[in-house]
């Protein structure tokens, strides 16, 4: 049993401590047909008092079966994850040109950064360091385009943000 300066009291099996952190690991009652556990941080100043009684029905805890496949694949999306995300943060840009960035990735999710220039879909490209709407080109020869417009009207709304806080 363990009590807490707030009235709440654990009840549970004593499943691990760790001596060197003072950390408790306790094996509670469950309304479900699986295992609970509470974690509690002896060392912490939350627990007023730790008690125990021996169980002649101590019993060991039974995990479910752990699927390693299914482990290496949801480290495998995290892994691709993180690595995309981190696609989308600017070597070398400002703050601002980051934040352009983001706006214009929450409307088109393929832009991308070649080194300071932003690249949105392939082919409107945003030159780098100023940002401002006449850097906005397209890349394919056929020129204009309704993409072009787009992301120059983004710009410009982004530079007229800026002005308005005053920043350059």
């Amino acid at each position: 049993m363990v009590s807490t300066p707030w009235n709440e009291t654990l009840l549970g099996l004593v499943f691990a401590f760790d001596r060197t952190n003072q950390i408790l690991v306790l094996q509670v009652p469950s309304k479900r047909d699986e295992l609970e556990f509470r974690v509690v941080n002896i060392a912490s100043g939350f627990v007023v008092s730790v008690q125990t009684t021996p169980s002649p029905q101590t019993r060991a805890a039974k995990f479910p079966p752990f699927d390693l496949n299914k482990a290496r694949d949801r480290e495998r999306e995290a892994v691709a994850k993180s690595q995309a995300a981190a696609l989308k943060i600017g070597k070398g840009v400002t703050a601002e040109a980051q934040q352009l960035f983001n706006a214009i990735v929450h409307i088109y999710p393929q832009t991308r950064w070649e080194g300071i220039d932003i690249i949105v879909m392939g082919e409107v490209s945003v030159r780098g360091p100023d940002y401002i709407a006449d850097n906005v080109s397209s890349i394919k020869p056929n020129g204009e385009s309704k993409l072009l417009r787009i992301v120059g009207s983004i710009v410009e709304q982004h530079a007229l943000k800026r002005r308005s806080k005053g920043i350059k």
